[in-house]
């Protein structure tokens, strides 16, 4: 599976959908579109259906949000 930014994956736990904001390597940052959530995960988890279910194509919204730097991943507050 390739994945990219702008990417949306549904939390098949919760329903919440994320969006990829970064890819490095092998790990992601996923963002909800409130901005309220982050998550730093692996590629292969997005490819297992158990945690993340791909939602389609990029994000069509017209929010814009802050592109994440690699040394710009911290916590919001």
């Amino acid at each position: 599976m390739n994945i990219k930014q702008g990417d949306i994956f549904r939390n098949s736990t919760d329903g919440v959908d994320f969006i990829v904001r970064k890819v490095v390597r092998d790990m992601v940052v996923l963002e909800s579109h409130d901005g309220k959530r982050q998550i730093l995960t692996g590629v292969h988890t997005l490819t297992s259906t158990s945690f993340y279910l791909r939602q389609g194509g990029e994000e069509s919204s017209d929010k814009t949000f802050e592109t994440l730097s690699e040394m710009d991943i911290r916590p919001r507050h």
